[in-house]
């Protein structure tokens, strides 16, 4: 264990023999040691020393400076561990770690330790002993290179007696694959069930009650939101695996998880993000789209996979909840999921760039990318294809509700649209329950009008998920298993779908709700607020980074570590420094991209803006709808 002082040692860069010592100590990696002179330093290195202590549990800190007339300036810094030894003198025991020659880096150190060379030079002083919790948080920090570890090891998880009843396509305990497995296994829960507790459990999950689903929150408690929508995708899906006998717990687990990476505001705060940065507004520089699509793109099943990967931090091992391969497929694909492969893109040819792809080394590291099968458009168990139904499903029921009850949609014009020929298998239902509701009830009604839009989306619900259980049943049934089946226990076709029949009622229940709701005056006010307000976040967060929240500054920084040591603690470095890299970072001129010419300071600083601009993408995707208003009203002192 490191005990709470840091030893800092000064040495002059013409002491060439003493500077081998410490360059010996970090080339080779072996301990060396380094007899203090003077009695001054002896004296203050006295009440830290011991006595046969092989553990070199001190911190320490080599300044090598050099002298240019009267002025003294450090040219590098080695940073390690050491131990204060009392022998006939005292003697620095030391194993140098780590090299720092970055100017950025020497500056914020020194402006922490308040060394003053000059003096120290006059005074023969080299040595000293610090307590600065600050300065010793961050030496620590600096010799701690955050890096991400490869999956520990393959699962191999056992068959459970209760899972017996499960059709052979369904996954079962021992199917469960994830990246990490660094808890004991647990005889009372069932792999699945952990990635569902663990995705209940998630800050993102308690977000989704404050973000929009197409009306804001703020109209009323009985619209939906996003947490409401994920709920009953979670019921109609849990219906459908039920009726299948599919696996329950992991068909629960994708539909609670599919929507944690959605934005505030519905799917406005969703494009306005990708127009964002991939150069459709005018915030980012219009240089750095030279490239088509450079910063990856947005889309929120992207998203949800980075939350369930990344951002979410509940291990100390590994970033992450650790949810399993199937989780994780499941959430991406219960949506479209373009990839970013411009080498194989039809427009390339034209150059008409869509830009509405995404990259996945954006999202998920490259390990979790080979286990999404993203050769497949569909998921490949069929609880994910379920989900991908579900969702469907609940965005027809609730979307119609939510339009009765804002006005935008009246009975007679629904009863009047059911007329059409392509909706007669389900208009026939809704009649029946008219009949009921108007003429046949046998008790006093509340609100009959109430009544008539529970019972109307039931048989809606009702019908699509009826339509859905009988034609997968005779495709699972019909299915001839295939080498990817029997070797992987996926399926490499899409199994549970509508019928024909009941995928037209679907479209043209979704070009009603188009056309009556999502497309209305109410929700295009709103929307136009939502761009509105992602737009001034983002461009007040780029302009000025020092406005982003203390969490996500501290991301920033252990990502731009993982690939440089020229990078300075954005939350606890020298103010004025860090004001300087921020500038540098968003201002930094790159050559042009046919030029081919780029130096490593090039490189370096156009990853740093792609770090920059993903976290901060990052910090308005998590936001609710509350919490981005207020920020915004914050931003602009409304």
């Amino acid at each position: 264990m490191i005990n709470e002082e840091l030893i800092m040692i000064k040495i002059i860069d013409t002491n060439e023999k003493l500077i081998s010592k410490f360059e010996d100590s970090w080339e080779q990696k072996k301990e060396e040691e380094y007899k203090v002179k003077y009695s001054a330093d002896q004296q203050i290195l006295f009440t830290v020393a011991e006595t046969n202590v092989s553990v070199l549990n001190n911190l320490l800190i080599v300044f090598i400076f050099g002298q240019d007339g009267d002025n003294y300036e450090t040219r590098r810094i080695y940073l390690g561990t050491c131990n204060v030894i009392k022998e006939k003198s005292i003697v620095i025991h030391f194993m140098i770690d780590k090299v720092i020659s970055s100017p950025m880096v020497i500056r914020n150190i020194l402006s922490y330790s308040e060394l003053d060379l000059k003096h120290d030079f006059e005074k023969h002083s080299y040595v000293n002993v610090e307590y600065t919790k600050t300065l010793i948080a961050q030496i620590k920090e600096l010799l701690v290179v955050p890096q991400q570890k490869l999956p520990c090891i393959e699962n191999q998880f056992s068959k459970r007696d209760e899972e017996s009843y499960l059709s052979e396509y369904a996954q079962h305990n021992e199917h469960c694959q994830r990246s990490w497995y660094m808890r004991e296994i647990e005889g009372e829960r069932s792999e699945f069930q952990r990635d569902r507790e663990r995705i209940v459990n998630s800050k993102a999950f308690r977000r989704m009650v404050d973000k929009a689903q197409i009306f804001t929150s703020a109209k009323g408690d009985h619209y939906r939101t996003r947490m409401t929508h994920t709920l009953e995708v979670a019921q109609i899906a849990r219906s459908i695996a039920n009726s299948l006998r599919l696996n329950i717990d992991l068909t629960e687990a994708i539909a609670l998880g599919h929507d944690l990476g959605h934005t505030p505001f519905g799917h406005q705060g969703e494009r306005t993000l990708d127009d964002i940065i991939n150069g459709r507004t005018e915030v980012l520089q219009k240089l750095d789209f030279e490239e088509n699509n450079p910063y990856g793109g947005f889309k929120h099943n992207f998203q949800s996979l980075r939350m369930l990967t990344q951002l979410e931090e509940k291990y100390v091992e590994h970033p992450g909840l650790d949810v399993s391969y199937q989780v994780l497929e499941g959430v991406l694909k219960h949506t479209s999921h373009k990839n970013k492969d411009c080498d194989n893109c039809p427009r390339k040819k034209d150059k008409e760039c869509s830009g509405r792809c995404c990259d996945y080394a954006e999202f998920v590291d490259e390990y979790v990318k080979e286990q999404l099968y993203t050769e497949y458009d569909f998921a490949t168990t069929l609880e994910g294809q379920v989900v991908a139904l579900a969702d469907e499903i609940a965005q027809r029921g609730h979307d119609i509700d939510d339009a009765f009850s804002s006005g935008l949609l009246t009975f007679d014009e629904f009863q009047d649209y059911m007329k059409l020929s392509k909706l007669k298998p389900l208009d026939s239902i809704i009649e029946e329950t008219y009949r009921n509701v108007r003429e046949q009830a046998e008790r006093v009604l509340i609100d009959d009008q109430e009544m008539l839009t529970a019972r109307v989306i039931s048989d809606i619900i009702g019908y699509l998920v009826n339509d859905v259980v009988n034609n997968s049943r005779i495709k699972m049934d019909a299915y001839e298993q295939t080498y990817f089946y029997r070797e992987r226990h996926r399926l490499d076709e899409k199994l549970i779908d509508f019928s024909e029949e009941g995928q037209e009622v679907c479209l043209l229940l979704e070009k009603l709700i188009s056309k009556r709701a999502i497309n209305c005056l109410e929700v295009t006010r709103f929307d136009r607020n939502a761009a509105e307000i992602v737009k001034y976040l983002f461009k007040a967060y780029y302009d000025n980074p020092k406005l982003i929240h203390t969490g996500t500054l501290r991301r920033i920084y252990i990502d731009m570590r993982k690939f440089t040591d020229n990078v300075i603690d954005f939350t606890k470095g020298d103010p004025k420094l860090v004001r300087e890299e921020f500038q540098k970072i968003i201002t930094y001129q790159y050559p042009r991209k046919q030029e081919k010419n780029w130096s490593d300071e090039d490189k370096e600083y156009y990853r740093k803006r792609k770090i920059l601009i993903r976290h901060i993408v990052d910090l308005i995707a998590g936001m609710t709808d509350s919490y981005a208003i207020n920020e915004y009203r914050k931003l602009t002192m409304q």
